[in-house]
């Protein structure tokens, strides 16, 4: 199982999950859906980064 850390958008808290390992190789830009322990919600994470698909978006947001 893999060990994942990511900010939830919602609470701002840092929330830890597990993930079962991948088999096949994936894109740098695939994302997961994660329930979170913290909100309740599915966040989509970059397993590779960490990163939520929000902080993307985000990001290209403050750059225009």
């Amino acid at each position: 199982m893999d060990n994942l850390v990511f900010r939830c958008a919602q609470t701002g808290a840092n929330v830890q999950v597990w993930l079962a390992e991948s088999t096949q190789a994936e894109p740098a830009d695939s994302y997961e859906a994660v329930t979170c322990p913290a909100c309740a919600r599915v966040h989509l994470i970059n397993r590779k980064t960490g990163k939520m698909l929000s902080d993307k978006n985000t990001n290209k947001d403050k750059e225009a």
